[in-house]
């Protein structure tokens, strides 16, 4: 019986894949590199997307932020100019007890912040000749608007007497049966020159800034 042929063990091996041409690599790094380009492009619209979305957000709530700022300045300077106006016979020209009391909560807070709020213990004339005795320059001169009104002619200057009047009022109102309104353009008069001359020279822009555009107080 004839002997079979001897089995070559790698006849059952599989037979190995053809190598790509050098053509045929260079386009399969070519798509590779576009692919990742594309990725790229991608992340970067991405991300300039987000960027500008979150900057539009910011823009807009800053926008807000500043026309509610500008509108409680306006409320800011009508209440003050009502006071200024008030005239004890005319009934329909005199603040209302919620405007005094934040009327009077403007100017403590503002002397608060220009670090002359009244001192433990310290009664109201010293208190009032403290005051006085802080700004002289401030409280003896006119401001352009007072030369330009009634009130001005009858009294431009203010004293310790003044300002003992004008804390009384807040503490009737606060404390009492109301302000009298014949006080009340005094306490205009104060807020006014106390507020150019002490708060927007000695406080610092950036607490103005954050109290008129953040909390929107002064």
């Amino acid at each position: 019986r004839p002997t079979p042929p001897p089995v070559d063990p790698g006849d059952d091996e599989p037979d190995e894949p053809e190598g790509l041409t050098d053509e045929e690599l260079a386009e399969l790094i070519r798509r590779q590199q576009e692919e990742a380009r594309r990725a790229r492009i991608r992340k970067i619209v991405t991300v300039v997307a987000v960027v500008t979305a979150v900057a539009a957000l910011i823009a807009v709530c800053l926008v807000l932020q500043w026309i509610r700022a500008e509108r409680a300045q306006k409320e800011r300077d009508a209440l003050a100019a009502k006071f200024a106006s008030a005239d004890p016979s005319d009934p329909a020209s005199v603040p209302t007890r919620e405007e005094v009391r934040r009327f009077s909560d403007l100017i403590m807070l503002m002397l608060s912040v220009c670090g002359l709020a009244p001192q433990t213990g310290e009664f109201r004339d010293e208190y009032a000749v403290r005051l006085a005795a802080a700004h002289p320059g401030a409280l003896a001169k006119e401001t352009p608007e007072e030369k330009l009104s009634e009130l001005a002619a009858r009294s431009s200057a203010m004293d310790a007497d003044a300002v003992r009047t004008v804390l009384g009022a807040i503490a009737a109102e606060e404390f009492g049966y109301g302000a009298d309104p014949a006080d009340m353009p005094l306490m205009a008069r104060f807020w006014r020159r106390m507020y150019a001359y002490c708060y927007r020279r000695e406080v610092g822009m950036l607490r103005r800034s954050f109290l008129w555009f953040v909390r929107r107080k002064l």
